[in-house]
């Protein structure tokens, strides 16, 4: 079992039943990439040239390139099933000793994890989608990671105790792994 990282995890799920849902869907994948999110350093002006303010643009990435936002938003609109939203954060000083301080990090990471997860929650690779966006906040980079079904199969959408923690194990793991 990897050890304990200053590591936190946010965790939801929505059914895309309702078109209530499905608009909340796509009104948070909008508001998690829209550049006014980049901390600029004007509040924190000491805080300025730290690492954490690289230019990452915020870009949808998922496990095979950076697709467009546009068609991400129409795949979410068409989606009747269970859709997972989630958010992994790094402490500052552990994302600077890992390296996970710019999106690539944080891609390679993700990559590996996201299968695992899927794994954990019986969903056949071909079957699990995702899509996710780095921010660079200071004090706590993180990323925003939303994954479902292509075709739903899945009817429960509160992960058990089990489940839950073998997402948590999968993240850590490749956190570590992919650490500088």
């Amino acid at each position: 079992m990897p050890p304990p990282v200053p590591f936190s995890m946010k965790f939801c799920f929505y059914s895309h039943a309702t078109k209530q849902n499905r608009d909340r869907t796509i009104r948070n994948v909008q508001y998690i990439t829209q550049p006014f999110l980049m901390d600029d350093g004007d509040l924190e002006p000491e805080r300025f040239n730290t690492p954490l303010h690289l230019s990452d643009r915020l870009i949808l990435f998922d496990d095979t390139g950076e697709p467009d936002r546009r068609s991400v938003i129409a795949k979410l609109r068409q989606h009747r099933g269970l859709i997972w939203r989630m958010v992994v954060s790094l402490q500052e000083p552990y994302a600077l000793c890992t390296g996970h301080i710019n999106s690539s990090q944080w891609r390679k990471s993700l990559r590996g994890a996201l299968p695992m997860i899927a794994t954990a929650l019986g969903i056949p690779a071909l079957n699990f989608c995702w899509v996710a966006v780095y921010h660079p906040e200071p004090g706590h980079p993180h990323c925003h990671i939303l994954f479902w079904e292509n075709e739903p199969k899945r009817t429960r959408g509160m992960l058990s105790r089990l489940e839950r923690k073998a997402v948590k194990n999968a993240l850590i793991q490749n956190i570590l792994a992919n650490g500088a």
